[in-house]
């Protein structure tokens, strides 16, 4: 008897939890009434009845009602959410037309259902939403606000192409996005076939005709370098206004799509497409089912994360191979720029980045070596170089000093390392610093040449 009462007791609590549940949308008050429903069943059947064999079917009935109680309880539960839950699109339209058309359309150019979160957060202005050293460190109304916001003090950013003997020095209050910058270097570099998915050249560039192509071009990015920040610092960039009186400026620029984060506007950079086109929507994207970090791990870069070629990859392509394009950066999310690279006869360099933290603000020397050694080498081999009864077989081996110099913040480097006259296999890139102090860090990757 006893344990039919428990399968009735079980079904009937089944429904009501269910019923709760949906409706509710909570788990916490699903499980309180499952308690309370519990307790109630247990009071019930506490006095103790003699067992009737008679009974025995109306118990198989009461625990076949109590399972479709389950059933009639989710259904029930979910048809009275729909019914008490408010309509949602008044408040959505409120909203979006609180922020307006401006900001709204900065916002949508970055969606892209498969690779952008849930939630997309837009925090009022002069507030920080970034990194929390940044949100701890701001005061009420600072200016130094972090870039992720979508307000137009952050968008804002100084676009400058210069070009001695090519391009005029003119001032130009269009409004422009950094999404231009792929179909101008294009154009530069007589590259008419290119063509990007929303940018399209900044005015006043000339075209190539003939083709005159310069010897290299140079995109250099300022990250975070708006005009919020280099009007409050006015005499800190003097480099910067000398190329603007030589050059052509864009001084109503935009970074054009929200969130303007490093990930994002790098890779909007690289192909003249927005984030919706390119699918580099943040830092994270949404890929496999959950987040991860745009571009993959450092040492292990997916290029597939770029879901539009970059200008560099369709001018390799189009040189066949003849082009050498390359990057220096420090972060994984910097490539977005570049793609996948390209060198003549289509052998991609490896490139090599990482940051110092901790150097005296004084400065400190510091030593490096750079060392490529093929997987596989036998222990005893091994054991032979660690003794110095044999010379270290490595086919890539460099060393190097840097002079103190004074910092006030991360020190960060790249070298790009030529892999193509070896051969194919496995190979370990092993990076050791050492300090003034003799104070010695290795960091190691693995990569394979194919």
């Amino acid at each position: 008897m006893g344990s039919r009462r428990v399968l009735v007791l079980l079904a009937v609590t089944g429904g009501v939890v269910a019923f709760v549940l949906v409706a509710t949308g909570s788990l916490i008050a699903g499980a309180l009434a499952g308690l309370l429903v519990f307790g109630a069943c247990l009071f019930a059947i506490g006095a103790r009845v003699p067992e009737d064999p008679d009974r025995r079917r109306l118990l198989v009935t009461m625990g076949g009602l109590g399972l479709a109680a389950v059933t009639l309880g989710t259904a029930a539960g979910a048809l009275v959410r729909r019914l008490t839950r408010p309509d949602p699109r008044p408040a959505l339209e409120a909203m979006s037309s609180d922020l307006g058309s401006e900001y709204l359309e900065l916002v949508t150019r970055s969606y892209n259902a498969e690779r952008l979160g849930d939630l997309q957060l837009l925090v009022t202005p002069y507030s920080s939403s970034n990194y929390p050293q940044e949100s701890l460190s701001l005061a009420p109304n600072d200016p130094r606000s972090s870039h992720a916001v979508t307000w137009m003090y952050g968008e804002r950013v100084p676009i400058v192409v210069w070009s001695p003997g090519r391009i005029e020095p003119q001032d130009h209050v269009e409004r422009v996005t950094l999404a231009d910058l792929a179909s101008t270097t294009a154009r530069l570099i007589g590259f008419d076939e290119f063509r990007a998915a929303d940018g399209v050249p900044l005015p006043g560039i000339p075209s190539v005709t003939p083709p005159v192509q310069p010897g290299v071009v140079v995109t250099l990015v300022i990250d975070g370098g708006g005009w919020n920040v280099l009007r409050r610092w006015p005499d800190a960039w003097p480099n910067l206004k000398r190329l603007m009186r030589e050059g052509a400026t864009y001084r109503n620029a935009i970074s054009g799509s929200f969130p303007a984060v490093t990930a994002a506007t790098h890779a909007t950079i690289g192909t003249g497409a927005f984030p919706r086109t390119h699918g580099i929507t943040g830092h994270n994207v949404r890929r496999g089912g959950g987040p991860v970090k745009a571009w993959g791990e450092a040492g292990n870069i997916d290029p597939s994360f770029l879901l539009e070629p970059t200008l560099a990859d369709r001018w390799t392509e189009s040189t066949e191979n003849r082009a050498w394009v390359g990057e220096i950066g420090y972060q994984v999310w910097h490539v977005g720029m570049l793609g996948r690279g390209g060198r003549p006869m289509g052998d991609a360099p490896v490139g090599v980045y990482w940051e110092i933290y901790g150097v005296p603000p004084d400065g400190e020397a510091l030593a490096y070596t750079l060392t490529v050694t093929r997987d596989g080498t036998s222990w005893y081999r091994r054991a032979a170089e660690k003794l110095g009864v044999v010379d270290r077989r490595a086919p890539v081996y460099m060393q190097w000093d840097e002079p103190p110099s004074h910092v006030d913040a991360s020190r960060s480097r790249a070298i790009s390392v030529d892999f193509s006259t070896l051969p194919e296999g496995r190979y370990r890139i092993d990076l050791t610093l050492t300090t003034g102090g003799q104070a010695t860090a290795t960091a190691s990757r693995m990569v394979e040449v194919k």
